[in-house]
């Protein structure tokens, strides 16, 4: 049996169209569109990604480092003797992205490659004096916006939002897709 489509066949739609409400101010115009969960989710999400990597920006001007160098420094400031694979998957990053964002820190001073004590011939990464100057900082940082937030929410709601999260990072791995 082959199938064929129906003819006329609307597109399906998570929500139905609503007119648009006659509001000047372009922000709450959008606030006031019915996009339904799911493209209002990705609307935030979308939000969060511009936000993080603004402050990012920012922090390279501030601070000398962006914000994926400093969760980097921060984790190896709680991990020494990490090895940048370890590194690498911790953080949910490509062996080549930390490659690349580990020479930038080693070259700005903020890290030190050795051999792990006891094991000569595996590599790990460490603190610098500079590096844990910058670990210790918090003001200005991606983290701090966020202890922040998370400090002013309850700790089931957290939990929930972390749950969603995590869900949502798990679908999106390449393995994951249909």
């Amino acid at each position: 049996m082959v199938w064929a489509a129906p003819a006329r066949a609307a597109p399906a739609r998570e929500a139905p169209a609503a007119e648009v409400p006659r509001v000047s101010n372009p922000e709450l115009r959008l606030r006031a569109l019915d996009m339904g969960d799911t493209l209002d989710f990705l609307r935030v999400l979308w939000a969060v990604e511009h936000g993080l990597e603004s402050r990012s920006k920012l922090m390279r001007k501030t601070l000398g480092i962006t914000g994926p160098q400093r969760l980097a420094l921060r984790v190896l400031g709680r991990h020494p003797d990490i090895t940048a694979t370890e590194l690498a998957s911790a953080l949910h990053l490509h062996p080549s992205t930390i490659s690349g964002v580990l020479s930038r820190l080693q070259q700005q001073g903020f890290i030190s490659r050795g051999s792990a004590r006891g094991d000569g011939r595996r590599a790990v990464l460490r603190l610098t004096a500079k590096g844990r100057q910058i670990d210790e900082l918090s003001a200005g940082t991606v983290e701090a916006a966020v202890r922040s937030v998370l400090g002013r929410l309850p700790d089931a709601k957290v939990a929930a939002a972390r749950e969603v999260l995590v869900a949502l990072a798990e679908a999106l791995l390449p393995h994951s897709l249909p």
